[in-house]
């Protein structure tokens, strides 16, 4: 693999965060506002149809801790999941998804 992570210098290495890859176009003279919405949108679009699967899933790793007999108590727990999403800009700087 030709992964390098870029430790010290935020403007180096082919996995950077977000804030940095921004700040850099920013400089660059790019609208970073308009590449943040086209973002948003490849999320939307990507977590819209999974959805429903997340939400069964949710809902069964945890209804039987949130009533447990029948009860109809307060929630005592919560579930969640951390969605991440490898994006690349191409050269006109439209956002792709990797995984």
């Amino acid at each position: 693999s030709k992964y390098v992570k870029a430790e010290a210098d935020p403007n180096s290495g082919s996995k950077r965060r977000l804030t940095a890859v921004m700040k850099l176009l920013s400089e660059q003279g790019h609208d970073t506002e308009a590449l943040m919405w086209r973002i948003q949108d490849l999320v939307i679009k990507t977590v819209l149809p999974i959805e429903p699967h997340l939400a069964h899933t949710y809902y069964m790793a945890c209804s039987s801790r949130l009533h447990p007999q029948g009860k109809k108590d307060a929630p005592s727990s919560r579930c969640f999941e951390l969605l991440g999403f490898d994006v690349l800009l191409d050269q006109y700087l439209q956002p792709w998804l990797m995984e």
